[in-house]
């Protein structure tokens, strides 16, 4: 096997590595998405269905870690190379508890459909529309090398945040107030916790996409705006 044919195999395998990333990043989109139609329109049926649906990304994501180690193991990569790989091991981890939050959501949707309705919900859905667009973006500095991407990914979370924040706020007063149903405002408060939680791995992601373009993991100096665990109501 001559070396031309050797760079080229290698090349492949990279490209190959970073294709299986991309589609555990779109089947997860899509759980996202599929997560919030169900509880935008308190569907039990469709929301109980995505509860038991991890087969696909659980096996991206173990064809992510089998490529990766073999790599290493048979290529020995070097400096650039070794980030791609490191960064989508990182990567496919994010990505799966991203899934888990999607389904998490999901099982608290199924309460939801059975109990009382609530106003916030579209509230809810709307901060997951935040997140759920940070995903796709995440991964797309990735594959790009998008340092600007990237950062914007990392500079939304705070908007994340103090939505999280406001919206516990706003369900804590109404069930205070006794102007809330108090199971279906608790079960959102639990999503609304699963999406603030998503988007941090989805700027986990953005921080991998940055050490890939230079090596080193950004300084944790975002703004920590998420202050729900300190809201009291009289």
């Amino acid at each position: 096997m001559n070396q031309s044919h050797t760079v080229r195999s290698y090349e492949r395998e990279l490209e190959d590595l970073r294709q299986t990333v991309a589609d555990m990043a779109s089947v997860v989109s899509e759980e996202v998405a599929q997560a919030l139609r169900a509880l935008s329109q308190r569907d039990g049926v469709a929301a109980e269905a995505l509860t038991t649906k991890d087969e696909v990304a659980n096996a991206l994501e173990r064809d992510i870690d089998e490529k990766a180690i073999r790599m290493i193991a048979l290529r020995h990569p070097m400096a650039g190379d070794l980030r791609v790989i490191i960064a989508a091991l990182r990567i496919a981890t994010d990505l799966e508890r991203i899934g888990d939050y999607a389904k998490n959501i999901a099982k608290h949707t199924v309460s939801i459909a059975t109990s009382g309705s609530d106003e916030s919900v579209e509230s809810v859905v709307e901060m997951g529309q935040q997140v759920a667009d940070m995903v796709p973006d995440a991964v797309r500095a990735f594959l790009d090398r998008d340092e600007g991407l990237a950062n914007a990914v990392r500079a939304r979370d705070t908007a994340v945040d103090k939505r999280h924040t406001d919206l516990f706020r706003d369900l804590l007063t109404r069930v205070s107030e006794g102007s809330a149903d108090v199971t279906a405002a608790t079960h959102l408060m639990f999503i609304a916790r699963c999406l603030e939680r998503l988007g941090d791995h989805a700027t986990n992601i953005a921080d991998h996409a940055l050490y890939l373009v230079d090596g080193t993991i950004p300084a944790d100096d975002r703004e920590k705006a998420d202050q729900a665990a300190y809201v009291v109501v009289s």
